[in-house]
């Protein structure tokens, strides 16, 4: 099966699903982990304006990118964690 989508990961084989839920989880972590860098810059440094518009941004595509991706719906992340937890917990 072919997928078109940016970044897209396929996890297969013999694979626990507590493995899944990590490989997963990695990127819409590190897009919430850049929001947060983003923010506390944002917070706690006096930026040029060009430095506030850039640092702005990151803030708000990464947040966009970890909400997106986590919305439990096949072939997006969110829908391999939860499968993943599911998996786990039953």
């Amino acid at each position: 099966m072919i997928i078109v989508a940016p970044g897209y990961v396929e996890i297969s084989g013999n694979v626990s699903p507590f493995l899944s839920v990590v490989t997963a989880a990695a990127g819409p972590l590190t897009n919430l982990l850049l929001f947060g860098v983003s923010y506390w810059v944002l917070e706690t440094r006096r930026l040029t304006r060009n430095q506030a518009v850039l640092f702005y941004l990151s803030k708000q595509i990464n947040l966009w990118l970890f909400i997106f991706n986590m919305i439990p719906i096949p072939p997006l992340d969110g829908s391999k964690v939860l499968f993943g937890l599911v998996q786990a917990i039953f």
